[in-house]
């Protein structure tokens, strides 16, 4: 327990010990400091702080309440008690208008403990509830900017539906629904149409009942349409409902983007209606490429049967795509490209016999080996590598990446993309135009160059957001296969990467 920090203003040091001695006696731990005079007293109590002050009327130069003076101004939370030889009635009158806490004469030495002890305790009291109300307030203005910096419309009525509080999008509401800002104390109902009244009305008889909910009203004003969420709170006292708690937000954003999705939902399933009604003859394709591939006599036949047997395979993958449930269409990566995790091609997958299948010469392992043809090898991953050197771009581009099942690559510049080409033979390239160190156009004929020694060919994609004139010529002049114009969109990257699938199996067939 810390000690008691005890100033004692006092020249009789019989006083000052009797007093010493009857605090300890109580068993108090304390600190006394004794001052003889007022100058002495001064310099003590701009010393250090302490928990009690207690001082002699009668001092040497000069009086009790100028020492009480001096103590309001340098701590005026610490109690202050006089303990004096003589204090007529007026005296003590005015010593405890000036903040005194309490006063005792020495011929009553008896009242000295009990009276610290209860001044004591009162400023123990009344510094907690000080701190309580400050609390109190704290929290009410943290509270209040809260409230007030939402964009929710907040309020709260009494049972009547006269309004208690609101915030300033509460009251902006209530211009809008009355024309009249929202004003305490006044009925909440009365200023709304008769339609909306019986509506609120019920409401409120629900929130009567201790019902909690939610519900949707549409508003027309002068400034348009909006639609609101409306939640209806009951603000218990006790056990019984003392008043209304209203959250109203503004859910009109939100309303617009879901009939958007919507609509562009409906279309999307009248495509794919469309679609699978486009039937193509696959399995006479299929079947009939399979009889030639069996017939097939020279190596140069088998080459042009083993790309018509691809095609056909690929036409019979975007059939199934179709067919399946749109959920997993949407799912699905791109039939025939390969993750970098998994290197089996989709299209290379087992199918069964009959006349639905689809397999070609390249299929039927014992007729292709009967007539002496060499089996394909199967392809390694499909390869990608992104150039590009703004960072939020990187994030877009791959994220649609491995939204769609892919990975790929990343490097900031084209100096760098050079290198990693001269490293890895990639499939396909998504290269940004301007790039510091190395632009996209001299890496692209960097890349080119190099490709024209080593015999391969990446399928490179001009990602940049020029759009200009004369920009798409360029992109082709040096090198590049294709254009993409940023913000980049998930339509045209699948482009490019099935794109870049016929480019790299037009090369396996003729290898």
């Amino acid at each position: 327990m810390q000690a008691l920090r005890i100033l004692h203003l006092e020249d009789d040091p019989f006083f000052a010990e009797m007093a010493e001695t009857l605090l300890k006696a109580q068993g108090m731990q304390i600190v006394l400091r004794r001052a003889e005079s007022l100058a002495e007293f001064e310099t003590a109590l701009r010393a250090q702080t302490y928990d009690l002050i207690i001082s002699d009327h009668e001092i040497p130069d000069g009086d009790g309440l100028k020492a009480l003076s001096l103590c309001r101004r340098e701590c005026p939370t610490v109690p202050f008690i006089f303990l004096s030889g003589r204090l007529g009635e007026e005296l003590a009158i005015d010593s405890l208008k000036n903040g005194a806490a309490d006063y005792v004469l020495k011929s009553s030495m008896s009242r000295f403990i009990p009276t610290v002890m209860r001044t004591l305790n009162s400023f123990r009291e009344t510094a907690a509830l000080r701190a309580a109300e400050a609390r109190i307030r704290r929290d009410r203005a943290n509270l209040h900017g809260l409230i007030e910096n939402t964009s929710d419309a907040i309020w709260s009525m009494d049972l009547d539906c006269n309004v208690l509080a609101f915030n300033s999008a509460a009251s902006l509401l209530c211009l809008k629904l009355t024309g009249q800002p929202m004003v305490e104390g006044v009925c909440f109902l009365d200023r709304l149409a008769p339609a909306l009244q019986s509506r609120w009305r019920g409401a409120v008889e629900r929130v009567r009942g201790l019902e909690r909910f939610q519900e949707e009203q549409a508003l027309d004003w002068t400034g348009g349409r909006e639609v609101l969420e409306v939640w209806f709170h009951p603000i218990l006292s006790g056990r019984e409902v003392g008043g209304i708690a209203i959250f109203a937000k503004d859910i009109t954003a939100r309303k617009r983007i879901e009939t958007a999705a919507a609509r562009l939902d409906q279309q999307r399933r009248r495509l794919a209606s469309a679609y699978r009604k486009m039937r193509l003859p696959l399995h006479g394709l299929s079947r009939m490429a399979g009889l030639l591939g069996r017939t097939a006599l020279d190596a140069g036949q088998q080459r042009f049967l083993g790309l018509i047997t691809a095609s056909v395979r690929r036409l019979s993958d975007l059939h199934e795509r179709a067919e399946g449930t749109e959920q997993d269409w949407l799912a699905r990566p791109l039939e025939g490209l390969h993750p970098v995790d998994g290197d089996r091609r989709a299209s290379d997958s087992p199918r069964a016999d009959g006349p639905g299948s689809a397999r070609g010469p390249a299929a039927q392992g014992g007729d292709v080996r009967a007539q002496g043809i060499e089996r394909r090898r199967e392809p390694g991953p499909f390869r990608i590598l992104v150039v590009e050197d703004n960072p939020v771009n990187q994030i877009v581009v791959t994220g649609y990446l491995e939204k769609l099942g892919y990975q790929a690559e990343i490097v900031d510049n084209g100096r760098e993309a050079v290198v990693a080409c001269g490293r890895t033979a990639y499939d396909l390239i998504l290269m940004d135009c301007q790039m510091p160190l190395m632009d996209g156009f001299a890496a692209t004929e960097a890349i080119r160059a190099e490709e024209l020694r080593t015999g391969g060919r990446a399928w490179i994609a001009a990602l940049t957001a020029n759009t200009s004139t004369g920009v798409r010529d360029r992109c082709i002049a040096a090198g590049m296969d294709a254009f993409i114009a940023k913000p980049l969109a998930m339509e045209n990257l699948e482009r490019e990467l099935s794109a870049a699938l016929r480019h790299r199996a037009g090369r396996e067939d003729f290898a």
